[in-house]
């Protein structure tokens, strides 16, 4: 086991659950709000689990989570990670437009 001093998790909730599955992408970004220069940390391409947990030592670290889903429209949700935990509930609104 490898355990490294200052390490925080950030954890994100999707809501509702899109079934069978979504993906999701965990990106380090440049300034909140755009996704110019945006670097992938982590992801998934078929999940299936409502919640997923990124463990940083970043502080004061812009990033953006992406969930892409058949059902609901796509979510981008900007955060800064610090030096602490944090944990978050990314609302998604069905799809409408057939």
């Amino acid at each position: 086991v490898n355990v490294v001093a200052g390490q925080k998790d950030f954890q994100f909730t999707v809501s509702p659950l899109p079934t069978p599955d979504y993906e999701w992408r965990l990106y380090t970004v440049t300034a909140i709000g755009s996704l110019a220069g945006a670097v992938e940390l982590d992801g998934a391409e078929n999940e299936t689990t409502t919640t997923q947990t990124y463990t940083h030592a970043y502080t004061n670290q812009p990033v953006a989570v992406q969930i892409i889903s058949n059902d609901y429209v796509e979510a981008i949700r900007y955060e800064t990670l610090t030096a602490a935990d944090k944990t978050i509930t990314i609302n998604l609104d069905l799809d409408t437009n057939d």
